[in-house]
């Protein structure tokens, strides 16, 4: 059994130990789990993830894994609680709270009944929109045949979405352009969540995309890892990398680059900085090529490896 778990720490100066201002545990008799969380204007808090709980703090399971999104306030209280689903299993990976106040969640789910209206085959990547209750407004799959996913999701300035997501269908349902293997598939979704454009990014083996961000200058960067050696990857440096791709407001590739050694390396979030930059986080294997140098401490397990971009993805 796991529980949702949140920690609050209060600013402080370097020499101070992190102090605790408060803590909560939220979940039922199963598993519970927290993948995103954001302040919300009210200072108050919104974390999603999944839950195969029906008891304690989870109601209205709809059976196997459900998305469960809980809105705290600021000191960690339970304002309200919704679960999302069908009889199948679903998960959430990221919310972001909209201009609006209400909320937009990107995830994944294998179901074709409850709160899911279709399913073009296998896992489809579900994008939900909550009014500021927990209501659903309105709810939209995407994909193909094949397992598909939602990663990421970020509002637009003209009120629709940007959506990252992979998808390891080929040229079925809504997947065009598919270079075989999973690919990064990016979604854009007008106001009401209909699809505006979308884009496949990879090559023949598998690129799964984990972080996505709108950019200063109006494109977009997005990361992940790849084990291809071709299309639009070039420069692996064995097995998996890191793989980040930057593209303009008109969805060209602006630039695109690999980084790794010749073990696994996966990255897990990306975050552009005041400079025009780029902070890449994840854990790799690999104690070599780009990794060389960096203090690995392996090679039992793994380790953290966070690399500083410049603008045009030069470590």
């Amino acid at each position: 059994m796991k529980h949702f778990y949140f920690l609050f720490f209060p600013f402080l100066c370097m020499a101070q130990a992190p102090v605790i201002e408060w803590q909560k545990s939220l979940g039922g008799s199963g598993n519970d789990y927290a993948n995103s969380v954001q302040q919300t204007a009210d200072g108050g808090y919104i974390v999603a993830g999944y839950t195969s709980s029906n008891n304690g703090d989870v109601s209205g399971n709809h059976g196997g894994d459900d998305i469960w999104v809980v809105k705290l306030t600021a000191t960690g209280t339970v304002d309200w609680s919704r679960t999302l689903g069908g009889s199948g299993n679903e998960v959430a990976s990221y919310v972001q709270q909209t201009a609006d106040g209400g909320y937009v969640i990107a995830g994944t789910t294998y179901s074709n009944d409850g709160d899911v209206a279709r399913n073009q085959g296998n896992s489809d990547a579900w994008v939900i929109k909550l009014d500021n209750a927990g209501a659903i407004q309105w709810q939209k799959t995407f994909g193909g045949h094949h397992i598909d996913a939602a990663t990421s999701v970020r509002q637009m300035a003209d009120g629709g979405y940007i959506v990252g997501c992979y998808t390891l269908s080929e040229n079925s349902g809504d997947i065009i352009g598919n270079r075989g293997g999973a690919d990064y598939w990016i979604v854009k979704l007008t106001s009401t969540g209909n699809i505006d454009w979308s884009r496949c990014l990879g090559g023949q083996s598998s690129e799964y995309m984990r972080a996505m961000q709108l950019t200063a200058d109006g494109g977009y960067v997005m990361g992940g890892y790849t084990s291809s050696i071709d299309g639009d990857v070039s420069g692996n440096h064995g097995n998996v990398d890191y793989w980040v791709v930057k593209l303009d407001n008109i969805q060209e590739i602006q630039w695109k680059k690999t980084y790794g050694g010749t073990g696994t390396d996966i990255l897990t979030s990306i975050v552009q900085t005041t400079d025009g930059g780029y902070i890449v986080a994840g854990h790799v294997y690999s104690q070599d090529g780009d990794i060389a140098g960096s203090g690995f401490h392996g090679p039992l397990f793994d380790d953290y490896w966070v690399v500083k971009l410049s603008s045009t993805g030069t470590i």
